[in-house]
């Protein structure tokens, strides 16, 4: 399949704004139209909140003290079959 890294710090690159069931959504159709579905049934993320200042991301935080909507993320991977 060959190596994807960076092909899924979105949200890091929008300072958070990229949250919602509907921006993850448009992220893996993305992903499966440019790769395949393929691409999505063998994937390898990390997931993680993250604190952002005035610059972008700061640091990692744990996921429950974050304002990551790691429910909706966990939705549009399943509704999209990813696996890994």
């Amino acid at each position: 399949m060959g190596n994807l890294c960076g092909l899924f710090p979105y949200p890091s690159q929008y300072n958070g704004t990229l949250r919602f069931y509907d921006a993850f959504s448009r992220i893996l159709v993305q992903i499966r139209t440019d790769l395949g579905q393929k691409a999505l049934n063998d994937m390898h993320i990390h997931i993680s909140g993250i604190n952002y200042g005035p610059k972008g991301e700061k640091n990692h935080l744990p996921m429950l003290e974050s304002d990551f909507l790691f429910k909706e993320c966990l939705q549009a991977l399943k509704a999209f079959n990813a696996g890994g």
